[in-house]
C-alpha cells in the first residue's frame, strides 16, 4: 500500500471519529458504531445496581433488565418488531402498542396499563415535525377501571385530550426549563428505539450530568434513561477501541 493510500485512510478514519465527536448525527445512526450494554442505574430504592441491555441480529434492543427477575419497581422491558424491525411493541409497567404511517412513523401509541389490577386503556397519537422528531402528542382516555361506586363509562376523564408539546433550540436538543446541554452525543442516539421510547431526540446530553466521555463523545457516566438514572454507562463500540478519557 502507498503512503499516499495510507495516508488518505488514516485522514478518513479521523473525520470519522472527529465527525461523531462533534455530534454531526442529525441524519446518521450511530447504531452501526456502538450500543449500550450496561448502565449502573438507580433503581426506586436508591441503589445502584447493574441494568442489562439485550440485543437482536439487527441490533436492536430486545430485552432491558436489572437482574434474572423482574421486581417492583424493577420491571423488564420487553421490545417486540414486526418483519420490517419496527419496534410494535414494548412492556415495562405498561404495554405500548405502535400503529404506523405509510412513512414508517410510529403515529398512534395504544396504551394498556394493568398497575395494582386496573385496566386502564389509553390512545396517544404522536405528531412530528419535518425531522421526524415526535413535537406533540395528544392523549386520552377511552376506558377506565370499574369501581364499586363508578362504572368505567361514568370516568370523567374519558374521552379528555391531554396535550403534550416538545420543542427543540437550535441546536436540536429538547427545551427544558432550566436545562443547558453539553456539546456531545445524546447516548438515545445510539439507536431510533430509545428516541422513540423515551421521546427524547436531543442531540446532547442535559447538565449538570455526564463528566467522562468515550472518543465517540458518548457519555460513560451520569445519565439519565428509560425512567431511570444512571452511574455508570458501558457501551459496546465496534471498529474502533474507546477508551475512558
Amino acid at each position: 500500500m502507498s503512503k499516499r493510500l495510507i495516508m488518505v485512510c488514516c485522514v478518513i478514519g479521523i473525520c470519522i471519529v472527529v465527525f461523531y465527536s462533534c455530534n454531526k448525527v442529525h441524519d446518521v445512526s450511530l447504531k452501526r458504531f456502538c450500543r449500550i450494554e450496561m448502565v449502573m442505574g438507580y433503581t426506586f430504592y436508591d441503589s445502584a445496581v447493574p441494568r442489562y441491555f439485550k440485543y437482536n441480529r439487527w441490533d436492536n434492543p430486545i430485552r432491558v433488565a436489572f437482574d434474572d427477575s423482574p421486581g417492583t419497581g424493577t420491571p423488564f422491558y420487553d421490545f417486540f418488531y414486526d418483519d420490517n424491525q419496527r419496534l410494535i411493541r414494548f412492556e415495562e409497567f405498561e404495554s405500548h402498542n405502535y400503529t404506523y404511517n405509510e412513512k414508517g412513523l410510529a403515529i398512534i401509541d395504544t396504551i394498556f396499563s394493568g398497575y395494582a389490577g386496573g385496566d386502564f386503556r389509553f390512545e396517544e397519537k404522536l405528531i412530528y415535525d419535518d425531522q421526524d422528531r415526535i413535537i406533540k402528542t395528544i392523549k386520552k382516555l377511552y376506558r377506565a377501571a370499574e369501581t364499586p361506586t363508578s362504572p368505567p363509562d361514568d370516568n370523567p376523564d374519558l374521552g379528555v385530550e391531554n396535550i403534550t408539546e416538545y420543542n427543540y433550540d437550535s441546536n436540536g436538543n429538547l427545551i427544558r426549563e432550566g436545562v443547558v446541554y453539553d456539546r456531545k452525543v445524546n447516548p438515545h442516539r445510539t439507536n431510533k428505539v430509545w428516541m422513540l421510547v423515551d421521546k427524547d431526540y436531543s442531540m446532547n446530553n442535559p447538565l449538570p450530568g455526564p463528566t467522562q466521555y468515550n472518543q465517540l463523545g458518548l457519555p460513560l457516566n451520569n445519565i439519565g434513561f428509560l425512567d431511570y438514572s444512571a452511574a455508570e454507562v458501558i457501551y459496546n463500540c465496534k471498529f474502533v477501541e474507546l477508551p475512558r478519557k
